[in-house]
């Protein structure tokens, strides 16, 4: 690694990791996927079922099924309306009353689909959803989500089968609360940031894809303040259906090798970092580079790098797959520590 000797943040930085995967056909394949929530999974609002309907007919072409105890045929899913995170797992501060274990067992999907956590909103703290980077976890929100998909990974990393090829787990989309954004959801949707990046332990990260639904689904696209409106679900199975073919056709599968890694800076908060892979399924040789804000008050708080040039948003940035080029996605990450205790 280079990096400027003029750099201030020289000293904070710790380590940068990147992965870069490249894209593979795979479209024959047989995929079960499974969409896991509540009442925005089942649809309420929509004129049918949701984002699972418009999702359905996006993605034909490919060999899938919607799976689950819920929901008519062809749309199934394991959900329920009011439903909290903790109520689909055990253990922790889970309590099991739609605990995702049978259907894991009976229909054993390819990829779990969860927009989960809007309900938690109405008594739960959002954040942090830990302490010691999820080595333990808090009774809050973004906590119990924290403990969902460590519970959930057990299907991907061989506790209890392997057969999870990919959990797309949602930063949740925006609700009013007396006519106000409920900024409840913006902390809640930074801990997913952060749980992905401080890699927490018992939840597969290599295998996890954050859809920014958040993003996705703007307020006006709401009906009632909570539940989209069809131009809103409609929003929601196009982002889904951009990062399950991406899945299907073998993004990640494959991860590059960096040859090398540069950092240098910009100005005192701002690096440039760029890399050079040399898989032979990515460009071979090419190097790409990107340009990423280092707010100077972060301590031991991770953030994102885009694969563009265009600045991130900052310790909590946006964490999702993104084309890098026309048929490469990318993920990056980097972690900074200060060398005196500093404030968020």
């Amino acid at each position: 690694m280079t990096a400027s000797k003029n750099w201030p943040l020289r000293a904070w930085l710790v380590g940068i990791g990147i992965i870069i995967a490249g894209w593979a056909p795979g479209l024959s394949a047989q995929w079960k996927i499974m969409p896991i929530g509540d009442s925005i999974t089942e649809g309420v609002g929509s004129s049918g079922t949701g984002y699972r309907s418009f999702l359905y007919d996006k993605l034909q072409g490919v060999n899938f099924s919607l799976v689950g105890p819920n929901g008519a045929a062809p749309y199934n899913g394991h959900f329920t309306r009011g439903a909290k995170i903790e109520e689909f797992y055990t253990g922790g501060y889970g309590t099991g009353t739609r605990d995702i274990a049978s259907s894991m067992s009976t229909y054993q999907p390819d990829i779990l689909l969860i927009h989960l956590g809007t309900n938690n909103m109405n008594n739960d703290t959002a954040a942090p959803y830990s302490e010691n980077a999820g080595i333990s976890m808090l009774p809050t929100s973004s906590g119990k989500l924290a403990q969902l998909l460590a519970y959930a990974s057990q299907w991907a990393n061989g506790t209890r089968g392997d057969f999870v090829k990919r959990i797309i787990i949602c930063k949740i989309i925006p609700r009013l609360v007396n006519g106000s954004p409920d900024p409840k959801i913006a902390d809640f949707n930074a801990e997913v940031d952060r749980m992905f990046f401080e890699n927490a332990p018992g939840i597969v990260v290599s295998k996890i894809t954050l859809a920014d639904m958040n993003s996705v689904v703007l307020i006006s696209d709401l009906g009632d303040g909570t539940h989209p409106t069809d131009i809103g679900y409609n929003r929601m199975a196009t982002e889904f259906n951009r990062i399950i073919r991406g899945v299907v056709a073998g993004d990640r599968s494959a991860p590059a090798t960096i040859s090398w890694l540069g950092a240098d800076a910009i100005s005192g908060s701002t690096a440039s970092l760029k890399w050079q892979s040399t898989a032979t399924t990515a460009p071979t040789g090419r190097p790409t580079s990107t340009r990423c804000v280092i707010p100077p008050s972060v301590s031991m708080w991770p953030i994102s790098i885009r694969a563009s040039s265009s600045p991130c948003r900052g310790p909590r940035a946006l964490a999702t797959s993104r084309p890098l080029r026309s048929r490469v996605w990318s993920r990056a990450s980097a972690t900074f520590s200060a060398s005196a205790p500093m404030t968020r």
